[in-house]
């Protein structure tokens, strides 16, 4: 896959997104807001150019994915434990890695397909 499919994930992500983002914000969610929001599209947005940038190279790829948990992680911290759980995993995880295999990474390489699990804390 190259560059342009990575992109046309990021905006369908971005799309998602923002629809499931406005319902939380509709349903009043705990741990969600607008600017909780706007960090954790940025931090996707980030991931989706660094990765459209990578060689198919698979250290460096999932090294941009490490670095994208971490930011999410501390998102999370900084608003509540309540804005990144199940929903939103699905929501993310399944485009990260639809990225990563874009970008040139063999998930059949890892456990269930998700290089993410040894470091993913949501």
């Amino acid at each position: 896959m190259s560059g342009q499919v990575i992109r046309e994930i990021a905006i369908n992500t971005k799309a998602r997104l923002a629809a499931y983002w406005a319902t939380c914000l509709e349903f009043n969610l705990a741990d969600h807001s607008t600017e909780a929001h706007a960090a954790v599209d940025r931090a996707v947005e980030d991931y989706f150019e660094h990765v459209a940038s990578l060689p198919a190279d698979q250290v460096s790829i999932v090294s941009a994915m490490k670095a994208l948990f971490s930011k999410l992680d501390e998102i999370s911290h900084r608003f509540g434990s309540g804005l990144l759980e199940t929903d939103e995993r699905e929501l993310i995880v399944t485009r990260v890695l639809d990225a990563a295999s874009g970008a040139g990474l063999d998930l059949t390489r890892y456990p269930g397909g998700d290089p993410t699990l040894p470091f993913r804390n949501f």
